[in-house]
């Protein structure tokens, strides 16, 4: 999503690369006749040259990863064993970059950056089994004990207005600059877990299972860590029912309850903090370090629970040549734990807080078939699909609504959640067309112009061989479901816009040019050939079991109405969650990939 560091993004600066380029001039150069840059675009874009700041950056990533597992099985008897899983990861990782042309909007002298992360990771799992068959019923019962622990230690550098330009390793020269900024960042989580399962098979047709599951976790405060986490599930066969002449050859009915936890929560996010970076002066002349008011935490920070009811269906047909999955489920999210916002006479900003209830109701079908089966030919084919509503049930006491900010633009309100909506809900004005004079015209209230949350997805999976041939294909497809082309809305707004769509006599040229509009909102649906391959496997060559050629692409075809790259990706992150979803400010599109092999096994 945007590639923060790395590829065409220069820097932080989330309007550079695909926006900076796509709302530069295209009557200016890039570069000139000598070699030397245009930074600025006297007309259109106002970030700096997006060429020069790409060809002026030297960085590398350097990272250095440890993992090492243990698997040990002890068998007391043939009723009881036990199973001790361990694992530890230890990554080092280091980030260098110089710019020696930054991005922005403001041309700045060179800087470099240098940062080391080191990340451990540890997990330790204790599971006891004991199973016993008393005739035609088997009882097996498991209890599990598992730790885990995160540590992350960060070191940041970063150097500005070097004295000298040209420094192929300035990221290890920081002297040589005037301005020069450290600092360091420790995170450190546990979480113990506690699980016991009970599972009873009749038959093989009568199957039920039940678990309850204790998670303590740092990131919460004493008498708010544990967790308690149920689940039962049954399932029955009616093959016993069905005649032996049947094209039905069984009917399974699936039925389970469960709740999950969520711990989203910074590892120190609910002690009250001060924060680094306000500076001051003293005499007028100089800054001394100063800290400040780190914003305002909920003590009584706790675990979000979902709760999810499955019933299901699944259909085995034609000796096993078709099979039909059907299920239905109702997931319901409690104690969201949300950012709320805080009131200007109490400091302003958020407040991370339990409140509120998100309803999700969806039904999922998948069908697999063996279409043909012969000796020289075979086809089979798998379909699943998706379709999911949801609902904001509840926001808290006197709470009907939120109003979010576009997470390209904390600026910008452009979402709400609002109780008896979805989530995802864009919120701004309806787009009424140019008035007489050419002048944008919109509606005065704002309202929820649409939604970023797709509800309904499939894919279609294909395998078709003949002989030595093979041939795989993918089609996937999301409809009903909006995004926000924020690119637009950027470039339209650029002095002298370059947009191809200010060109277009029904589109105006002046007046008001709102993000958060109708006129931005656009269908995100879209059916794409997500990847096909076509293989040949050689004949068998004396010494060699097998080789095999290929070819194959991934997003070659695209089919959609959104007037973006790519319908698919967003700039919004996972921060941000379900409740901010598909604003597409630059986002880097999906790559169209083509590529030629060889298999062989000796």
């Amino acid at each position: 999503f945007n590639l923060v560091n790395g590829g065409t993004r220069g820097g932080q600066d989330i309007r550079g690369g695909v926006v900076a380029m796509l709302g530069w001039n295209p009557a200016i150069y890039f570069v000139n006749p000598d070699g030397s840059y245009n930074l600025i675009s006297s007309q259109g874009s106002i970030l700096i040259n997006p060429i020069a700041v790409q060809r002026e950056r030297f960085g590398n990533t350097i990272e250095d990863r440890f993992n090492a597992n243990l698997n040990l099985t002890y068998d007391f008897n043939e009723n009881l064993d036990f199973t001790l899983l361990a694992g530890a990861s230890k990554t080092h990782s280091y980030n260098e970059l110089f710019q020696g042309i930054p991005d922005g909007s403001i041309e700045l002298p060179p800087r470099a950056f240098f940062n080391s992360t080191r990340d451990q990771a540890y997990q330790w799992s204790n599971i006891l089994n004991w199973r016993k068959e008393f005739g035609g019923t088997t009882l097996k019962l498991t209890g599990i004990y598992e730790l885990q622990e995160f540590v992350q230690k960060v070191q940041n550098i970063s150097a500005n207005d070097y004295v000298f330009s040209d420094l192929e390793n300035a990221f290890y020269l920081f002297e040589l600059a005037n301005d020069i900024i450290a600092n360091t960042d420790q995170v450190k989580w546990t979480l113990s877990s506690y699980a016991a399962r009970a599972e009873v098979n009749i038959e093989d047709n009568l199957l039920l299972t039940g678990t309850i599951r204790a998670d303590q976790s740092s990131r919460f405060r004493e008498g708010n860590r544990t967790g308690y986490f149920p689940s039962v599930a049954l399932a029955y066969n009616f093959r016993q029912f069905l005649p032996e002449n049947s094209y039905l050859q069984n009917i399974k009915l699936r039925a389970g309850y469960g709740e999950t936890g969520n711990q989203a929560v910074a590892p120190f996010g609910t002690f009250q903090s001060l924060t680094t970076g306000q500076n001051f002066s003293f005499d007028g002349n100089g800054e001394v370090v100063g800290i400040g008011f780190g914003g305002l935490v909920d003590e009584d920070l706790s675990w979000e629970t979902t709760k999810q009811l499955n019933l299901g269906l699944d259909f085995a047909m034609f000796s096993g040549r078709v099979n039909l999955s059907i299920e239905w489920f109702k997931k319901n999210t409690e104690d969201l734990l949300l950012d709320l916002p805080v009131p200007a006479v109490n400091g302003g900003g958020t407040i991370l807080t339990n409140v509120g209830e998100v309803e999700n109701i969806g039904l999922d079908v998948s069908l697999s078939a063996n279409i043909i089966n012969s000796e020289d030919l075979q086809w089979t084919a798998n379909l699943a699909m998706s379709k999911i509503n949801n609902e904001v049930i509840s926001l808290g006491e006197g709470i009907d609504e939120i109003v979010l900010p576009d997470p390209t633009n904390p600026n910008s309100n452009v979402f709400v959640l609002r109780v008896g909506e979805p989530l995802g809900s864009f919120y701004g004005v309806e787009y009424l067309g140019p008035n007489e004079n050419g002048e944008a015209q919109y509606t005065e209230e704002p309202d929820i112009i649409g939604n970023g949350l797709p509800t309904f997805s499939w894919g279609l999976n294909q395998n078709l061989s003949y002989k030595n041939w093979d041939l795989n294909v993918v089609l996937t497809g999301i409809q009903d479901y909006n995004i926000l082309a924020a690119t637009r809305s950027f470039i339209n707004n650029l002095p002298a816009g370059t947009s191809a769509e200010l060109l277009d006599p029904n589109n105006p040229t002046i007046g008001n040019n709102i993000r958060q509009s109708t006129r931005y909102i656009e269908d995100g649906s879209f059916i794409r050939l997500s990847n096909i391959t076509l293989g040949y496997e050689l004949p068998k060559i004396k010494g060699v079991n097998s080789i095999k050629l290929f070819i194959s692409g991934q997003n070659l075809i695209t089919l959609t109405d959104f007037s973006g790259y790519d319908p698919e990706v967003s700039t919004s992150n996972s921060a941000t969650g379900d409740s901010q979803p598909s604003v597409n400010f630059g986002a880097l599109p999906n790559p169209k990939q083509v590529t030629l092999g060889i298999n062989f096994s000796l």
